[in-house]
């Protein structure tokens, strides 16, 4: 029995050894932890990004990066918007989430909209593996509801706020392609809808052409057509419809919605085609996926 109490001990001491051994992984070397390699190629790396502590997925962030800079990608899911992003960077892992508005990287946003938004941060050279605090905040246009987003290893401190924290290595070998064209979110009509997300309406009653706005900014040379009969949508130059099933959804509406609403639920049109039949109504949501390619 003396023998049995002893041993028992012994083997709970030796677990927590075990996993607390386990906490961290080796990866400093090119084989293993974040460093992946695909024939000699920094392979870009993807988590989901997740909303509020019950963690769940809204999106994903994906990180990667060549001999100068790291690029880090967040994207959501349909029926999720981005607000607002943030990204910090350290070399030690972080205490605590922060105050995302004073993060040390916010100033390399380059490109954001309702759904995507790419961050290029020139790599320190003291940068060898590191921790990001990779932070959003979301909003369900279905559910009006928002949330605070965030990417990597859950952590809840006692008496703190929940964060995730990625830990992420510099790769050495050759750079991932870089993204050809800049994608954006786009309505046609000249009048603004209301509520906390920004979109624009076709009023049949207005002018027969009017705007396409791209990210809320007037896309040069690109308009919407009304005969009477069809919506004509012509793309300004250098842009063109992002390679998804879905590019163009349009719906009609006698009565406008007091907030946007989620284009994934229209009924009117969804596919390809630049040219859409009205079915009728005086205003018209014309969704557009699209994206700039430089040549």
């Amino acid at each position: 029995m003396k023998k049995t109490l002893f041993i028992v001990p012994l083997l709970i001491l030796a677990a927590i050894f075990y996993y607390g051994c386990q906490e961290k992984v080796d990866i400093t070397d090119p084989g293993s932890g974040s460093k992946l390699y695909n024939g000699g190629t920094c392979v870009p790396q993807s988590k989901d990004l997740l909303a509020g502590k019950s963690q769940s997925p809204v999106g994903s962030v994906t990180i990667s990066n060549d001999e100068t800079t790291i690029y880090i990608l967040f994207e959501t899911t349909s029926p999720w918007l981005l607000t607002e992003t943030h990204v910090d960077i350290s070399v030690d892992e972080h205490s605590g989430k922060g105050s995302p508005g004073l993060y040390n990287q916010n100033d390399h946003l380059v490109f954001s909209n309702d759904v995507s938004a790419r961050y290029e941060i020139p790599i320190d050279e003291t940068w060898d593996c590191i921790y990001i605090l990779p932070h959003s905040a979301v909003y369900n246009p279905v559910t009006e509801v928002y949330e605070t987003a965030m990417s990597g290893d859950f952590h809840a401190p006692r008496g703190a706020a929940w964060y995730n924290e990625w830990y992420y290595c510099i790769c050495d070998g050759p750079p991932p392609p870089p993204p050809p064209c800049d994608e954006e979110t786009a309505f046609g009509g000249n009048s603004s809808g209301s509520g906390p997300a920004w979109w624009f309406y076709f009023d049949t009653q207005g002018s027969a052409n009017q705007n396409i706005y791209a990210g809320q900014e007037l896309m040069v040379g690109g308009n919407v057509n009304w005969d009477g009969t069809n919506l004509t949508i012509t793309l300004g130059p250098g842009w063109s419809l992002q390679g998804v099933s879905e590019p163009v959804k349009v719906q009609g509406y006698d009565v406008l919605p007091t907030k946007r609403p989620a284009a994934g639920l229209f009924t009117l049109y969804k596919g390809t085609s630049l040219t859409v039949a009205g079915n009728g109504s005086r205003y018209y949501i014309i969704h557009l996926d699209v994206q700039y390619c430089e040549d």
